[in-house]
């Protein structure tokens, strides 16, 4: 049991929130059929339009592995417990569909049919640890729900061993092993302990069935609870104070935000990767302290460091940001009882001042969390879709913390009996991780164990979005960027940079330190002119030859903006800004040379075209003015995505352009409402140029 080892909600709302909100207790209804919980809707639509159905891998399977550690189970009795534990909870043999002539999800509970309410196989003969972790993530990723007809459990048995006595081939014995796979639209982490204990008790003996309480009876009370009219409901007083929180976001400004950011379209095919890194014990002690010094808890500790570091990821183009995460939503006790889908997808937003220190930020987020915790019964869809629509992007960044416990109280050491074996937990790496899924574009999980006092992050991202080696990048910045932070706390002599301006942070790693001082502003000696093309030069120029010659509406994957404003109440001179982009194009030579398919030699050839020959030329220098954020959006999208602004065969791979609020200076200094972009071709530019370059820039 997944939840027996981790606790994936410490976001919950405590019982003073609790006791406060929903009073109102569940009613037994005997109801087969209801409209689908939001809850159940919100899956539903996820995976129908964030995703392709028929080409994604499963994104929503919830998978439970115990293994025998003595005695032996008849598959028979194994096969009626399962079937007497989906009479007991109706939500396991629950059909969702959309009923046309409603125009509604709904929900209806199928009658047992033997074994034909939910999947079931038995592999036999896995002889090495290696095939049994490569079934599991085959079971996290390979679709077997039928939602519309209400199979959405599945029992895979694994026997390690084949044993000629046909009377023993019907049974599983010591080392063999039990998955249980639910399908998240009916069930959540937190009924793990109660599937599996219903499956213990029914297999020991069969109980009589009576009448209790169903997911059913909460869908139908959700309902009463969302059209409730009455201005001081809990509900309403919720909407209102979602309708302030996301007022004005701009829902078409995610994928502005973060380099390297590749997709063109909303539908994912839900493939992902995965990088992990553990902090070193120093920095693990310094999260605490602070955590424990400040009065916020590891959640908002986390959620802080996301937000802050996301903020310097996109080099401050934007100060607005918006996480999501996911909190249990099981407020009413008769719902701490009961197997369903409860889990809400809550988005937390906060807008980052870049002159405020990281305590500062994270006090804040902690009472953004206190207060979205108090409102987090209103379901997801409902609070963007008063803000959002249909073609608006999905929120990409999510963060999700696990806290594990001791393991004298928690993990591996659970133990089931039934009559014939006693079962634990299968134990090994955390499936739900790095199985070549992604639910998000970009997702942080952050995992403290309080017994051994260690702290793991997994970045798991889209390969529709990001390359491994931009998401490589990323994490050993994020790394860097911790420690940064934390490092400063252990050592009281030492000054603290959490309490310094996030502004003054930075994600350069000791290799981009160590570049800075070998660049001088004069071209180097024994530079020539003319070379054959890179490896990577020649990638990126045959990819963009051959998309522009079977596309006819090409939009350039290889334009790459850097997106700037200035600090607040600062101000630049325009006529000293082109003065060191003049200086900072003497210095670096690749930023006027030519890129040309040599036809004789078979090959890309560059050629450094002479500065002083084609001053006029080698790059274009734009000013424009917005008033609105869509304007400003519409013009960087086109910095990003229009081939013609650039010129390999001409040189011409370099451009910058002010975009003035509303008018142009009168001064001839910019604000710090403008805006400033800097463009590159991908040919001659990559992320960690940028560094040198804005290095250069300040210098000159």
């Amino acid at each position: 049991m997944l939840s027996a080892t981790r606790r994936l909600f410490p976001n919950k709302v405590d019982k003073r929130q609790s006791d406060q909100s929903l009073s109102s207790t569940l009613t037994l209804t005997g109801s087969l059929k209801a409209v689908a919980s939001s809850a159940q809707q919100r899956i539903w639509l996820d995976e129908q339009i964030s995703f392709n159905p028929s080409s994604s891998p499963a994104l929503y399977n919830i998978i439970m592995p115990v293994v025998i550690k003595q005695g032996s189970m008849p598959i028979a009795s194994i096969r009626s417990a399962i079937v007497d534990t989906l009479e007991r909870h109706n939500i396991l043999r629950t059909a969702v569909y959309f009923n046309q002539e409603s125009g509604r999800l709904e929900q209806a509970v199928q009658p047992i049919l033997e074994d034909h309410n939910y999947s079931f196989e038995v592999t036999r003969g896995a002889k090495s640890t290696e095939e049994i972790e490569a079934l599991l993530v085959k079971e996290f990723t390979t679709h077997f729900a039928q939602v519309e007809h209400g199979v959405v459990v599945r029992c895979h048995l694994i026997k390690m061993d084949i044993n000629n006595a046909v009377e023993e081939e019907e049974k599983l014995h010591r080392n063999d092993i039990i998955i249980f796979v639910i399908h998240h639209i009916a069930f959540d982490i937190s009924a793990a302990d109660i599937f599996i204990n219903t499956f213990a008790r029914t297999y020991h003996v069969a109980e009589p069935l009576g009448s209790t309480l169903q997911y059913i009876d909460y869908a139908i009370y959700e309902q009463t609870l969302l059209v409730d009219p009455a201005q001081n409901s809990k509900v309403n007083e919720a909407r209102r104070f979602w309708s302030i929180l996301m007022d004005r976001y701009d829902w078409h400004n995610n994928y502005l935000l973060l380099v390297g950011a590749t997709s063109k379209t909303k539908m994912r095919s839900g493939r992902g990767h995965a990088i992990s890194f553990d902090l070193d014990s120093d920095i693990v002690q310094a999260q605490l302290q602070c955590a424990m010094a400040n009065n916020v808890s590891m959640f908002q500790l986390g959620l802080t460091c996301f937000f802050a570091f996301l903020y310097k990821l996109c080099n401050s183009y934007t100060d607005d940001f918006c996480i999501t995460s996911a909190t249990d939503n099981r407020q009413l006790p008769e719902t701490k009882k009961m197997i369903g889908m409860f889990v809400n997808l809550l988005p937390y937003r906060i807008k980052i001042n870049p002159v405020e220190s990281f305590i500062s930020l994270m006090l804040r987020i902690r009472q953004l969390c206190i207060d979205v915790l108090q409102h987090a019964e209103l379901p997801y869809q409902e609070i963007i879709g008063h803000m959002n629509n249909s073609t608006s992007p999905k929120i990409p960044f999510h963060f999700q913390y696990q806290s594990v416990m001791s393991s004298l109280t928690y993990g591996s050491t659970q133990v089931l009996k039934t009559k014939d074996a006693i079962l634990q937990s299968y134990t090994g790496r955390d499936w739900s991780h790095s199985n070549g899924t992604a639910l998000n574009d970009l997702s942080l999980t952050m995992t403290h164990d309080y017994h051994n006092q260690t702290t793991h992050f997994i970045f798991e991202y889209s390969t529709d979005v990001f390359d491994d080696a931009m998401i490589s990048l990323i994490g050993r910045r994020f790394q860097h960027f911790l420690s940064q932070i934390f490092s400063a706390s252990v050592d009281k002599n030492q000054f603290n940079q959490s309490r310094n301006p996030i502004s003054k942070l930075s994600l350069l790693l000791l290799e981009d330190i160590e570049e800075i001082p070998r660049t001088i502003f004069h071209r180097l000696p024994n530079i020539g002119y003319t070379a054959p093309a890179s490896y990577a030069q020649s990638r990126i120029c045959l990819d963009e030859r051959i998309h522009s010659h079977y596309d006819q509406q090409f939009i350039s994957i290889h334009n790459k903006p850097y997106i700037y404003r200035l600090q607040h109440q600062h101000s630049l001179s325009i006529d000293r800004l082109h003065q060191a982009v003049q200086q900072i194009l003497i210095k670096h030579s690749t930023l006027h040379t030519s890129l040309i398919f040599h036809t004789e030699q078979n090959q890309f050839i560059q050629q450094i075209i002479d500065f002083n020959s084609n001053n006029n030329k080698l790059f274009f220098y734009f000013e424009s003015t917005f008033q609105t954020d869509e304007q400003l959006n519409k013009i960087i999208n086109d910095e990003r995505h229009n081939p013609q602004h650039f010129d390999l065969v001409q040189g011409r791979v370099f451009r910058y352009h002010i975009l003035y609020y509303k008018q142009a200076s009168l001064n001839g200094f910019l604000s710090d409402k403008d805006v400033l972009i800097f463009s590159f071709h991908h040919a001659f530019f990559d992320n960690s140029s940028m560094n040198v370059f804005f290095h250069d820039l300040n210098e000159a």
